[in-house]
């Protein structure tokens, strides 16, 4: 059975207060393995778009605005 899991971006997958501005190496691994088991990610925010720095990440979907596109 597939999966999906949906990410806000603040204080999960970067922390910009905390100079956390990219997702961490284990981060990275845990969201490869799952992507590599045929699962989907998707990103879930508040913001207009995704910040250059995970924009290499393969999302399977987005959700911006909260909820509103």
């Amino acid at each position: 059975m597939k999966k999906i899991v949906f990410f806000d971006i603040d204080g999960t997958m970067i922390n910009v207060p905390n100079n956390i501005i990219h997702p961490t190496s284990e981060t990275m691994r845990v969201l490869n393995e799952f992507k590599q088991q045929k699962n989907y990610i998707v990103v879930a925010t508040a913001r207009g778009s995704v910040p250059s720095s995970i924009q290499d990440i393969d999302f399977d979907g987005y959700i911006f605005n909260d909820g509103h596109y």
